[in-house]
């Protein structure tokens, strides 16, 4: 497509008088400069004029309309594009050049929208814009062609702007070309283009990525790793495809930021390690896109929280929307040694992304850990290139890291079962019942060392992630499902008894912690489905436990916690929270009580604050009745 619009312009700029204007739109980042520009350069080349002391040889000349406010400073951008044709190639100023500007040293008020005023005036002893004037055809040769690109991000009063562009196509018989999207004006500012294409365009088109020339341009560029990108260029098309994004620009930062990256790496190991680095850019190119999806950066900026519920909680749809985005990249994932949405690389990813933070130092010393010898683990991700004998080798050495604890991290504890549970289905080798008893032993010290909710959700979580990296077969086939069934009973379990932030906070209540009981109250619950805020906080805790805090705290204290309390339960919303805080009722009547017949012996300032405290309790016992309207 893009191929014919290129041909069009050729023969557009071959018509004497065209008297219609052409429009080229598309979205933001899909080439559209690019594909001028390149054409400007074709035709430079193409269309060479004999040099002539006394004519201008005119070509076409390009203008971006970013930024500008007045008309005076499109004529001072076309003045620099013009001013050269008036010198010849040894730098000297051509007759015709003084003839010209004698012409049109009257001629400097433009009437642009036809209401018999002048919009705008044009001086100067030289002034360029004369030469596109029909009545010098004689001095003037060449071509006079115009590209207006940016057209959307003119300042300019739309009206306005356009009223010039058209005295270029209806009085000086120029090729025009506009570039621009429609699709980012306003109403108003598109209404008024919409009247210029019924009057003055005469031909429309659409710019679409020619992704393959513009991949073939970025590695070629100075700053690009040319020796490692040259070689990647079909993986690269891929993965920019599975974006499903038109953004070349967003594709050019990532390869930019990953040359800069790989360009201060020791060249062996980036020698060493191309199909880990290959894998690497595909995260970078994943990246980059999602980040900048906007239905997608809140999930990528929390990847690696979300990335491993999407296999915990199958049925939630959030998950689901997650699966899905994993899913768009598994071309390309089938290619590479780790996945494009990696859930070790994006959250490095983005922070280099949000914090300009270097990942040299840290992908320097993967590398180097990758150049050491390989467990069993590492060497059974290609499996299948292995003979019988080295396979076996490696089946038996991984069931030994797992029994005596060599593997003890939860992710590599998961991915470890998920290649033992798929080699019995294959029917490589057969599980051992004693290889199952061991390893639920090593999970179960393993979910027993969690001491807080926090740890415990990302160890479970790891775990599952890790052991969903292995597919291929039904999960409900393998053997080691009993496994997960296990190790399921188990976080459940233990998600009982530890307590999460919120409830070790009010367990350890004090005048020094109370202040931080707002910033965890703001914060998400660990298993991601809602914030501490809308979870009932007190419905666990010891009445008594919490009296016997708020007595030894200071008036401060206490004056904090009421004002955390308004806070939680949003005294001031008027809204419907149903029954969402009841479980927190049964304590928070307890507490009052106990605040209560405490008050009865306390004066002064000292009372003030516990009557304080007493009307927060009442209010928040009121909003856990389900009451819509508290103040």
């Amino acid at each position: 497509m893009n191929n014919q619009i290129f041909d069009f312009l050729n023969e557009y700029a071959k018509l004497p008088s065209p008297q219609y204007a052409v429009l080229l739109r598309g979205k933001w980042g899909c080439g559209k400069t690019y594909f001028v520009k390149h054409w400007l350069e074709e035709f430079d080349k193409s269309d060479k004029l004999p040099a002539n002391e006394n004519s201008i040889e005119l070509k076409p000349i390009y203008v971006s309309l970013f930024g500008m406010r007045e008309i005076s400073d499109i004529k001072s951008a076309i003045d620099r594009c013009v001013n050269p044709f008036f010198y010849s190639k040894a730098g000297k100023i051509l007759k015709i050049a003084g003839r010209i500007a004698s012409k049109i040293i009257f001629k400097t008020e433009l009437d642009i929208d036809k209401d018999g005023k002048s919009e705008t005036s044009f001086s100067g002893a030289l002034d360029s814009l004369s030469i596109f004037e029909n009545d010098n055809k004689d001095e003037v040769k060449g071509v006079k062609f115009i590209i207006f690109d940016d057209l959307e991000r003119c300042q300019i009063p739309m009206k306005q702007l356009l009223g010039f562009i058209n005295y270029f196509v209806e009085h000086c018989d120029c090729h025009v070309v506009v570039v621009g999207e429609e699709k980012y004006l306003n109403d108003k500012t598109l209404h008024d283009l919409l009247e210029f294409k019924e009057k003055i365009v005469g031909r429309e088109f659409e710019i679409l990525p020619d992704i393959e020339a513009a991949i073939k341009l970025f590695v070629s560029e100075p700053m690009m790793a040319t020796d490692f990108l040259s070689k990647e260029t079909g993986m690269i098309q891929l993965c920019f495809e599975c974006t499903a994004t038109h953004n070349l620009r967003l594709l050019r930062q990532s390869l930019l930021d990953f040359s800069s990256l790989i360009s201060v790496l020791p060249t062996k190991l980036v020698e060493n390690n191309h199909d880990y680095l290959r894998s690497l850019l595909s995260c970078y190119i994943a990246v980059y896109a999602e980040y900048r999806n906007i239905d997608n950066r809140g999930y990528i900026v929390d990847w690696e929280n979300w990335a491993v519920k999407a296999f915990v909680d199958t049925k939630d749809e959030e998950s689901q929307k997650i699966r899905n985005l994993m899913g768009k990249y598994n071309r390309v994932n089938s290619l590479n040694q780790f996945e494009a949405l990696s859930s070790e690389m994006v959250p490095k990813i983005v922070e280099h992304i949000e914090k300009g933070l270097s990942l040299a130092p840290l992908f320097e010393n993967i590398l180097s850990q990758k150049s050491r010898k390989l467990t069993a683990l590492e060497r059974l991700d290609s499996y299948w290139d292995k003979t019988n004998d080295e396979f076996n080798e490696l089946y038996d050495s991984l069931l030994e890291e797992l029994k005596d604890g060599t593997i003890s991290e939860p992710a590599n504890m998961g991915k470890s079962v998920g290649f033992l549970g798929y080699f019995d289905a294959m029917h490589f080798r057969e599980l051992p019942e004693d290889a199952i008893s061991d390893i639920k032993n090593r999970l179960l010290d393993i979910y027993q060392s969690c001491t807080c909710l926090k740890d415990l959700f990302k160890c479970h979580y790891s775990f599952i992630q890790g052991y969903n990296c292995v597919r291929g077969c039904d999960q409900d086939k393998k053997k080691t499902k009993c496994i997960i069934n296990f190790v399921s009973e188990l976080f459940e379990q233990k998600k009982e008894e530890l307590p999460d932030d919120m409830q070790l906070a009010l367990r350890q209540l004090s005048d020094e912690n109370v202040g931080s009981l707002a910033y965890i109250d703001s914060g998400t619950y660990p298993d991601h489905s809602s914030s501490f805020r809308m979870r009932p906080i007190f419905a666990k805790e010891n009445p008594q436990q919490l009296f016997d805090s708020l007595r030894k705290m200071s008036n401060r204290g206490r004056n904090a916690f009421s004002q955390f309390l308004a806070y939680h339960y949003e005294f001031l919303v008027n809204c419907d929270f149903s029954d969402t805080f009841l479980p927190d009722h049964d304590v928070l009547v307890k507490l009052r009580d106990l605040v209560k017949e405490e008050a009865k012996s306390k004066v002064s300032i000292e009372k003030w604050s516990y009557d304080g405290l007493i009307e927060g309790l009442d209010k928040s016992i009121r909003r856990a009745n389900g009451e819509s309207r508290i103040e």
